[in-house]
């Protein structure tokens, strides 16, 4: 089975999607919690169907204009841009003063500065994360047969992660524009999660792809040698990514709000993963190796 024979189509599939995910993420951008941007989150029981506009001019009369009213089954979600302890008291008496319905559960407040920091923080574990991977794969497959540089593995490995990251990342800002779905702390795990999936799958084809190169070093040429080592570990990435993401799918359906957002970045991302190490990292090999000869 010469699953590489469609390399160039694989390729040009991964270059559309990460064009297209590029363009989603300049057009509609995030929808952030206050962890990032700072503000308060007031959480509301109510035990019926809350009339949101209402809340939303009320708010808008007492000088918060900005703000953003949700309502996900008996909780309704009041975000607003305000940190001040004193304000922040006085608006949770306003709004159950306004509809006595409305029972205060929980007030979460992060300062601005805090947000920046951690949205600074969120950027840079991402990026040491892939450069380490970067050299870690460099490093691990120095001195290959027939002089085959290292460095071309580890780009291979870093443009599928971008690949995998960037199908989540995109998602969710579609999902942020349209459904108001936010990106967190737990979204950041889901992303840092999702590399090392990715890189622990890549790792083993290309592990394979090593062991192969000692093998058939005389007898196959590189091509061939790539190929054979995708589909022999075909089944054993397949099977493990279905168990993963059986599991990831069951926790988004039953495990409650707090984690359904994370189970699906989960599941898209472990499937984006499994795809990438089998038909994207290694036809970018082939393709770099390839260029890199003519030059």
């Amino acid at each position: 089975m010469k699953i590489l024979n469609y390399s160039k189509l694989l390729i040009s599939v991964s270059v559309l999607i990460i064009v297209s995910g590029i363009y989603i993420i300049s057009s509609y951008g995030f929808k952030t919690s206050i962890e990032y941007t700072g503000g308060t989150v007031f959480s509301y029981n109510s035990s019926k169907q809350e009339d949101l506009n209402s809340i939303k001019n009320f708010l808008k009369s007492v000088g918060y204009e900005t703000s953003e009213v949700s309502q996900e089954g008996n909780f309704i979600k009041i975000k607003v841009s305000e940190t001040n302890s004193d304000k922040v008291v006085d608006l949770k008496a306003k709004v159950s003063n306004f509809n006595n319905d409305l029972k205060i559960e929980s007030a979460e407040t992060i300062g601005s500065s805090m947000g920046i920091e951690f949205a600074k923080n969120s950027f840079l574990a991402l990026l040491f994360s892939l450069l380490g991977i970067l050299l870690f794969v460099t490093y691990s497959f120095y001195n290959l047969p027939n002089n085959i540089p290292s460095w071309q593995f580890g780009v291979a490995t870093l443009i599928a992660m971008f690949h995998d990251v960037l199908i989540v990342i995109s998602l969710f800002s579609l999902m942020g524009y349209f459904y108001g779905v936010e990106i967190d702390s737990l979204f950041l795990t889901a992303l840092l999660t999702i590399i090392g999936f990715s890189v622990n799958d890549t790792i083993v084809v290309f592990d394979r792809i090593r062991e192969n190169l000692i093998k058939f070093n005389n007898k196959m040429n590189f091509y061939e040698i790539c190929n054979l080592s995708v589909f022999e570990t075909l089944n054993r990435s397949l099977i493990t990514s279905f168990t993963v993401i059986l599991i990831m799918f069951a926790l988004y359906l039953l495990g409650g709000e707090s984690i359904k957002y994370f189970s699906l970045a989960l599941v898209v991302g472990i499937t984006a993963g499994t795809y990438s190490s089998i038909f994207i990292a290694t036809p970018f090999v082939l393709l770099i190796n390839k260029q890199f000869k003519k030059n």
